[in-house]
């Protein structure tokens, strides 16, 4: 028995919300060209393919799917992302990459044309089935019995799209139990890296770390959920030390509070975006992820995301980590043998360690991840 022979729920809602799009599609399809994409009509030719992500999510925060479109984008590819903003009508983001939303107006462009669809969501694959010529991409990036509309009949769907599709991956070793008793030629994708989303050339400064930089104490810092996976006892015992000043950036959750651990070295500042991770994280001397489990954490994803911002990492040997064989990673036992390693790894210079770091980074780039599945 698959994951999905567990759930049976309503489905005549979703059945009602899957004719009307398809109605919505099917209208659209046989319009003229909208004008603001006559421009790219115009110009198809000059393009090495064409790759869409339908709507089902809004382009910022930048995440997985992006990525991938960023980096066909940047390898030549007309790429479109669809957004149910309104505002956002035609938007070339990047060169080659655009985001539009009214996703239906590209129908009557991409009529006769060969695209690749890269879906993560069931709804989209109603926009896809519009397009006759088509290449079905399937990556499963989350648990989806949490995603809206999932039943029964949205069920039938995904096991649709999974049994067309030509690529069929998933994100975290979690995910392959969607594949199973559907699909056996399915691939471990974890994500890749951009290094230059990290650089933070002109070495700016979020403004509200700004004020601990500035207290003649090295920073130690975490990003990501500040919830009860956090081991409060290891944060205790640096805190203790008055030695550093300890950052956490992220959303506290609601049954946490700081002050039932007494720490005076200690702060937590609100979550940060991809885009403004490189304004902080850069200016930590020591990355570390006090956790008591790596479970749902994506520290795969952080780690290439310090790495790429040159940070040193302290942490435990969770296993996918340990695989990454990266230079700047500093693995130890326990509470006791973090803070014995700490001040040794804060007071450390590896003058070639920026070098070394590229080196291996590179193996994990964006462009290289797809390579495993698409050669571009």
């Amino acid at each position: 028995m698959g994951i999905f022979d567990m759930f049976v729920n309503d489905k005549k809602k979703t059945e009602e919300i899957v004719s009307e799009e398809v109605q919505k599609y099917v209208t659209a399809s046989v319009r003229n060209i909208d004008s603001e994409l006559i421009p790219i009509k115009n110009k198809l030719n000059t393009y090495r393919g064409i790759i869409v992500f339908p709507e089902a999510l809004s382009y910022y925060p930048i995440d997985r799917p992006q990525n991938i479109l960023r980096t066909f984008a940047k390898k030549g590819f007309l790429c479109f992302f669809c957004t149910d903003d309104e505002k956002v009508g035609l938007k070339e983001v990047e060169p080659n990459l655009f985001v539009i939303s009214r996703q239906e107006r590209l129908l009557p462009l991409l009529k006769g044309q060969k695209v690749l669809f890269l879906i993560t969501y069931f709804l989209q694959y109603i926009f896809a089935k519009m397009v006759e010529n088509r290449v079905i991409w399937i990556d499963i990036m989350g648990n989806i019995e949490k995603y809206k509309h999932y039943n029964n009949y949205s069920i039938g769907i995904y096991k649709e799209i999974m049994n067309e599709a030509l690529i069929a991956t998933y994100s975290k070793e979690q995910y392959k139990k969607y594949y199973d008793g559907v699909r056996e030629n399915v691939m471990l994708l974890k994500d890749g890296i951009m290094v230059e989303d990290f650089i933070n050339s002109k070495n700016i400064i979020g403004e509200d770390i700004r004020k601990y930089l500035f207290m003649n104490k090295k920073v130690i810092g975490y990003y990501g959920d500040i919830d009860n996976n956090i081991d409060f006892d290891l944060i205790k015992k640096i805190d203790s030390l008055n030695s550093y000043v300890i950052v956490l950036i992220g959303k506290l959750d609601d049954t946490i509070s700081l002050k039932d651990y007494s720490l005076h070295n200690t702060y937590v500042i609100p979550s940060k975006n991809y885009s403004e991770l490189k304004n902080y994280v850069t200016h930590f001397d020591v990355v570390f992820f006090p956790l008591k489990s790596d479970i749902m954490n994506d520290l795969y994803t952080k780690t290439l995301q310090c790495s790429a911002m040159n940070k040193k990492i302290i942490t435990y040997p969770y296993a996918e980590l340990s695989q990454l064989m990266l230079p700047n990673i500093m693995f130890v036992k326990n509470a006791d043998d973090f803070i014995k390693n700490l001040d040794l790894f804060t007071e450390t210079n590896d003058y070639e360690l920026s070098k070394k770091i590229s080196e291996v980074l590179i193996k994990y780039s964006w462009e290289n991840v797809i390579n495993k599945v698409l050669v571009l």
